[in-house]
């Protein structure tokens, strides 16, 4: 088992959330170099406290949303063994991940173990402390965003947003909600012209996935080509 691709799973737009608990198991089990894992359906339900028929149907998720892929496997007399489970992912996006985990800093850093007395003045003060720098990390990451929503607007043609808003709208009533979530959602406008638009995805297995899959679809839509690149997502 590896805690690489436990990080990488964590840190995925899965939906919903028992589906997601059930690709975090696959992780957990998951080899280096193949991402391959072979537990039991039963194994699957008694870990996550899910009925059988539940992981069954969420695995057909993972599956059909292309997180995960199956294999079939046979025992020398024919007979059906236990599944094989492949983690549809490369070793960029894992090691991408686990670093932007990596670089966050860890929680509750300011005082010592007196700051955990309760009504102590170093509890009030590290309450306070903390208070102000989830505020202060709040402001600055709408200042960030208005930024980026202003630089990215300065690269598109008039009418690009309205039209990717139209185009999402639809891929989310032909394809569902998860699976816009999981694959549509984390994309970004980066630029556009008459003849194209460029789409920004947070990894290559996402932009290589949605090209593959979802192209004809949204390129219809868009009325023009589309390119993609990836732009992985700065850590905090």
């Amino acid at each position: 088992m590896t805690w690489r691709h436990f990080t990488w799973v964590l840190t995925q737009p899965i939906e919903p959330a028992g589906a997601k608990h059930i690709a975090t198991l696959l992780a957990w089990r998951a080899t280096d170099g193949d991402n391959h894992s072979f537990p039991t359906q039963e194994r699957l339900a008694k870990e996550s406290g899910q009925g059988l028929r539940t992981v069954r149907r969420h695995l057909g998720m993972l599956e059909r949303d292309g997180w995960i892929s199956r294999t079939r496997r046979r025992a020398k007399d024919g007979r059906y063994v236990v599944d094989g489970y492949l983690l549809n992912v490369d070793d960029n996006d894992i090691e991408a991940a686990v670093a932007a985990v990596k670089r966050k800093p860890p929680a509750n850093l300011a005082g010592g173990p007196a700051a955990n007395m309760a009504g102590g003045p170093a509890a009030k003060n590290g309450q306070a402390s903390g208070q102000i720098g989830r505020a202060s990390g709040q402001i600055g990451q709408h200042i960030e965003m208005k930024n980026t929503l202003r630089n990215n607007t300065m690269n598109l043609e008039p009418g690009t947003v309205e039209r990717w808003q139209e185009a999402c709208d639809a891929f989310r009533h032909r394809y569902g909600a998860a699976t816009y979530a999981s694959w549509v959602k984390p994309l970004a406008l980066h630029a556009s012209n008459a003849l194209r638009i460029t789409l920004s995805a947070p990894s290559t297995f996402i932009r290589d996935y949605c090209r593959q899959h979802y192209e004809p679809f949204l390129r219809e839509r868009l009325g023009v080509t589309i390119e993609w690149i990836v732009v992985r997502p700065a850590a905090n």
